[in-house]
């Protein structure tokens, strides 16, 4: 006779190719229904995709690519978009740029300069950061994994902003920013170009491929977004891609109050995988979370668990830069703080209407005028 582990591992196994094929029957019933006569039927079919989208996306992610029929690949691509899928068309123009990146990156010259370029691009692909996680922790070629991590990394550079408080101070017409604050530099003609400043210095934005990442840094800068859904998935291709030094990245969100249940269960899933350790006698979110802090606090100091150092790109302010510094709205900030923004910004627009010259002539002053104050401190 069957032992009882075997007895219900079996019936687990026959559950779930029940659940399968019953899924598949609704999944080509749903499908079927989408090119029906009857107005009606189509409705409740693009209902159902829309409920059972983030279950059913890679089938639907195949069926929309081999799809001829236009109005039924919208409704299938209107779905993948509610689970956070690139369309099949998207998906084509994502390889020609992954194709073209293989090809510069081995020109360090080339994919500095050209670089920018293939990022813009990859911008104006719906979802595709997601996807690009995704190609990370699940594919196998080495050298391709770690071409789209540059690209990602270049990618998540223009998706962040920045999200941190700022307070500023205008000084001979200057903005000074004492914190982390994106700010959009008016230029010759009205050109606008958005920059991040912190503390006084111009931080690069890395909308560029960075050759320096790797699949595991690109992945623990994705878990700096707000963006939720792709915390979670970087959780689990961190998972899928098996580094120890992950840990200490994945770690810190448990400690997190912004932090939804299914971020927490999913970084304390990544957890387990890359450590090997299970708190089986804990039950439910609170309790694992609380067992797993507690485990945090005595391998923290662990070395197989300490994540790469991430560095910032900062840069001195161009000499060139010209123009009016207007500072753009902040995601998430203190209202009374937003106001103060507001208020800056219409005296420096009042300014620089009133008298262009000498704002012109304050800027060329402020390199003097920095030197002067060195010398006296």
């Amino acid at each position: 006779m069957l032992g009882e582990d075997r007895m219900r591992w079996l019936f687990m196994l026959l559950l779930a190719v029940g659940v399968g094929v019953l899924l598949a029957d609704e999944l080509q019933d749903t499908l079927n229904k989408l090119k029906s006569d009857d107005w009606r039927e189509r409705q409740e079919a693009r209902k159902g995709l829309k409920e059972h989208a983030l279950e059913w996306a890679g089938r639907l992610l195949q069926v929309a690519r081999e799809q001829k029929d236009p109005e039924v690949r919208k409704a299938l691509e209107e779905a993948l978009a509610l689970a956070k899928y690139p369309s099949p068309a998207a998906l084509e123009e994502a390889e020609k740029i992954i194709k073209e990146w293989l090809t510069l990156r081995q020109d360090k010259e080339k994919a500095s300069k050209e670089g920018r370029a293939l990022v813009e691009r990859l911008k104006k692909l719906h979802n595709i950061e997601y996807w690009f996680v995704r190609l990370i922790g699940w594919g196998e070629d080495k050298t391709r994994r770690k071409a789209v991590s540059e690209l990602l990394w270049g990618l998540l550079g223009s998706k962040f902003g920045s999200g941190d408080a700022a307070i500023i101070k205008t000084k001979d017409g200057k903005v000074v920013a004492r914190a982390k604050v994106v700010v959009v530099v008016v230029g010759a003609g009205g050109k606008k170009g958005v920059k991040v400043w912190k503390n006084g210095k111009l931080v690069t934005s890395d909308c560029r491929p960075n050759l320096e990442a790797t699949p595991l840094t690109v992945l623990i800068k994705a878990l700096r977004s707000d963006d939720a859904v792709l915390v979670r998935r970087a959780l689990d291709a961190l998972a899928k891609l098996g580094d120890k030094r992950a840990v200490g990245a994945i770690a810190p969100l448990l400690n997190r109050k912004d932090v939804s249940e299914e971020t927490l269960s999913a970084a304390i899933e990544a957890l387990k995988r890359l450590t090997g350790v299970a708190f089986t006698d804990k039950q439910g979110v609170d309790e694992q979370q609380k067992a797993w802090q507690d485990w945090w606090d005595k391998n923290k100091d662990n070395p197989d668990y300490k994540p790469p150092k991430i560095s910032e790109n900062t840069q001195q302010i161009p000499k060139d830069a010209k123009g009016m510094v207007r500072v753009a709205p902040i995601p998430k900030m203190d209202k009374d703080l937003q106001k103060m923004l507001e208020q800056i910004r219409k005296q420096l627009e009042q300014l620089t209407k009133e008298n262009p010259e000498k704002v012109k002539k304050s800027q060329k002053k402020q390199p003097k005028q920095q030197k002067q104050n060195k010398k006296k401190e």
